[in-house]
């Protein structure tokens, strides 16, 4: 039986996140722990993490703010050959600590042309376009965090 958990990720072992991504992006993720700017989770299942979140409480920019309760989704990656299911149970983890925390919108940049993940938000409640970036081929999506949305392709 696989016994799945959320933890919430410190500067002491973002480490343990070598798994999910290159060594770039683990050092982005540690120095934006280690300012507090802002917050990361993930979902182990015993034998390791298997997706991951990175949420960003400011962005500099009036979109995407603290002071209009927002806080922007930078990351959200998995482990190669992770279920999707995993995938949308840490989207959706991630959703509610946004919640938890006082946010009541979430945002997410997607590629224009990246139809996966344009559904793969969509059906997960980003259902409305805050901004389209021409320059850079991107749509920002936003969610209520206090929408109710069904979970895991059920």
């Amino acid at each position: 039986m696989v016994r799945l958990s959320f933890k919430k990720i410190m500067p002491d072992n973002s480490d343990k996140l070598n798994s999910l991504t290159d060594k770039n992006k683990l050092s982005e993720i540690k120095e934006l722990l280690e300012k507090h700017k802002g917050v990361v989770f993930a979902l182990d299942d015993g034998e390791g993490f298997k997706t991951a979140s990175v949420m960003v409480f400011e962005m500099n920019d009036e979109i995407l703010t603290t002071a209009l309760r927002k806080m922007y989704l930078a990351d959200l990656f998995a482990a190669d050959g992770t279920d999707s299911e995993y995938k949308g149970m840490m989207l959706e983890y991630t959703v509610n600590q946004a919640a938890y925390m006082g946010y009541d919108h979430l945002t997410v940049t997607v590629k224009a042309d990246n139809l996966a993940e344009l559904k793969f938000y969509a059906y997960h409640g980003f259902d409305k376009i805050v901004r389209v970036n021409e320059d850079e081929a991107s749509v920002v999506l936003l969610r209520d965090v206090n929408a109710v949305m069904k979970c895991c392709g059920k």
